[in-house]
């Protein structure tokens, strides 16, 4: 017999004991329930045990990485800005990301307003980390190409301000999410957060910061590589998000 400790409910096998593995599978089985409602116990067994492959999908990640240096780096240059071009292609595509995956977390929050659905809150919980997580990318990489286009970084410009009470906001519904005692309650926050997103980019004066980056040039090839970058970082976006996903469980 194998030494164990009975707490409460819990069995708290030794370190290293046979038993240690089965005791982890069990409590795994226990947080698929948390997520997955009352299930049966034997399709959450077969749910915490199933071994998932998560290296397709980083292959996929990493190829689509691959494809978006490519088109970055093979891309024409503009004729004011040069090679900056390339800086402001990668900042435009993960920012557009990063805000349409705000915009998917809004209407994933008005499903579990209405749901209250474990499962979906934790997915959109996710995606919103995700999205945060392009977006400041896309925020860090614009630090780099206004250096290079403006010398330095203007905090008169008021689209650096909205990006940075973006991410606040979207901190905080994270964080406030995560405390929030009801499905619903963090559901009503994620939609908020893209309400916001929604409500304050229309109202952003652009003053250094161009209208229209690339959608404006006479280059068919200018215009048409900044829509496929963002399509390219979406799809990262969203293997991002599988694969986080799986990671914990879901």
């Amino acid at each position: 017999m194998f030494g164990r400790v009975v707490v409460g409910r819990q069995l708290i096998f030794k370190k290293g004991s046979a038993s240690s593995a089965k005791a982890r599978q069990v409590l795994t089985a226990s947080r698929c329930c948390n997520l997955h409602g009352n299930l049966p116990a034997g399709t959450i067994r077969s749910m915490s045990l199933r071994r998932v492959n998560l290296a397709p999908l980083v292959i996929l990640f990493c190829l689509l990485l691959a494809l978006f240096v490519a088109i970055v780096l093979l891309a024409p240059p503009e004729k004011s800005l040069g090679n900056t071009i390339r800086l402001v292609y990668a900042h435009v595509a993960f920012t557009r990301a990063g805000i349409l995956g705000f915009y998917a977390v809004g209407i994933l929050g008005i499903l579990i307003l209405i749901s209250g659905n474990r499962l979906l809150e934790a997915w959109t919980r996710v995606t919103t980390w995700v999205a945060l997580g392009s977006f400041i990318v896309g925020g860090i990489i614009s630090i780099f190409a206004q250096r290079a286009s403006w010398g330095g970084i203007s905090l008169a410009e008021p689209s650096n301000r909205t990006s940075l009470s973006i991410v606040a906001v979207a901190a905080i519904a994270l964080v406030a999410g995560s405390w929030a005692a009801h499905e619903r309650l963090s559901g009503l926050l994620y939609a908020l957060l893209a309400g916001y997103v929604a409500w304050i980019l229309p109202r952003t004066p652009l003053i250094l910061h161009p209208q229209n980056a690339g959608g404006s040039s006479p280059s068919v090839w200018i215009r048409y590589t900044f829509p496929v970058l963002t399509v390219i970082a979406l799809l990262m976006g969203i293997c991002c998000v599988i694969y986080l996903g799986r990671k914990q469980g879901l």
